[in-house]
């Protein structure tokens, strides 16, 4: 509706608020600038928070990790640690830059920010993908302000790598039709996951349970289609050509193959044929 409104009345000043509950989908200006005041809140506690919000024991950990690695050190020989290595090495060469000084946890945190903004983008996208854009960025706000994972984001942690790099796999996997790029993109950001953590274990069992439903509920619809569609080819075919065999125990054999074979059913999906 609002929409329709901008776009109606070409010649008159349109507030920003206007336009981006349009953008957004929503209900009225209000509604966008609720929104609006609720993400800058949001930005702001988080920067404030940076600032004043208690070290954890492990920011600690991670960080002496980080500075054996800097100092030639390599981990589980020379330093214990019961992380996977990925987080530790990405961020040596930040620690050797900044280099040793009382200060160096507040620095570590606000250089992990950025990536608390990917992890927003990404909610923002499989929500917008799978529902609307109302729905994507309500979903960014009302995550942003959950007490427990805002505190855990702001601390310098393996969680704030892990979290956008499952965040982008489910992102890559929503956004589109699965197609061998697509999967090997997925799979990329998966490998990195396991990298950061080796609770991606339990990420990696959700992507497949959820591939196995999502052939159960949609799959086969799909392929009852694909069938369809073919059967009515080749009659048409039939219609036109003589020669052609039209026996219609051919997509009989094949309707019974697909049902014995699930395998066929991914490859009608993946390869969409």
């Amino acid at each position: 509706m609002l929409a329709e409104e901008a776009r109606s009345t070409p010649g008159e000043p349109i507030s920003l608020a206007r336009r981006g509950a349009a953008y957004f989908e929503m209900s009225g200006p209000g509604e966008f600038i609720a929104a609006a005041v609720l993400f800058a809140l949001m930005i702001a506690i988080r920067v404030v928070n940076i600032t004043r919000y208690a070290f954890d024991d492990d920011e600690s950990q991670h960080l002496h990790v980080i500075w054996g690695w800097a100092r030639g050190f390599v981990q589980y020989r020379d330093l214990f640690d019961n992380h996977m290595p990925l987080f530790h090495i990405m961020f040596a060469p930040i620690f050797g830059l900044i280099g040793d000084r009382a200060s160096i946890l507040y620095e570590m945190r606000f250089i992990v920010l950025p990536l608390y903004f990917v992890a927003a983008w990404c909610t923002y996208k499989i929500g917008t993908v799978l529902f609307s854009r109302r729905a994507g960025i309500w979903a960014v706000i009302l995550a942003g302000l959950y007490t427990r994972y805002h505190f855990v984001s702001v601390e310098f942690r393996t969680d704030n790598l892990w979290a956008p790099l499952w965040l982008l796999c489910v992102t890559v996997l929503v956004s589109g039709s699965l197609t061998v790029r697509r999967a090997l993109a997925a799979g990329l950001l998966l490998g990195l996951c396991f990298g950061v953590s080796m609770k991606s274990t339990l990420f990696l069992y959700s992507i497949a349970l959820a591939a196995m439903a999502t052939l159960f509920l949609v799959g086969t619809a799909k392929i009852g289609a694909i069938l369809e569609l073919s059967d009515a080819v080749r009659r048409r075919v039939c219609s036109f050509d003589n020669n052609y065999p039209c026996n219609s125990n051919d997509l009989l054999r094949v309707q019974r193959a697909v049902a014995r074979f699930p395998i066929l059913r991914v490859r009608f999906q993946f390869f969409g044929t």
